[in-house]
C-alpha cells in the first residue's frame, strides 16, 4: 500500500509541474545561462578550495642529496 502512495504521490507532484510550467522554464535559454554561471563558479571555488589537479605536487618528494 505504501508503494501505491508514493506512485500516486509522484504522479501528481508531476501533474503540478506540468500544471505550473516548471519544465518549460527549465527549458528557457535563461535557465541555460543561469546553469552555465553556476557552473563556472563552482569550478573557481572549487580551484580556489582545493587547489590545481594537474599541478605537479613537489612537497611529498624525497630530498635529493
Amino acid at each position: 500500500m505504501k508503494s501505491v502512495f508514493i506512485t500516486i504521490l509522484m504522479f501528481a507532484i508531476v501533474l503540478a509541474a506540468i500544471h505550473i510550467g516548471l519544465f518549460e522554464a527549465m527549458s528557457s535559454s535563461y535557465a541555460f545561462i543561469i546553469a552555465f554561471i553556476l557552473l563556472f563558479t563552482a569550478i573557481v571555488f572549487a580551484f580556489r578550495i582545493l587547489g590545481n589537479p594537474f599541478a605537479k605536487d613537489e612537497k611529498n618528494d624525497k630530498e635529493k642529496n
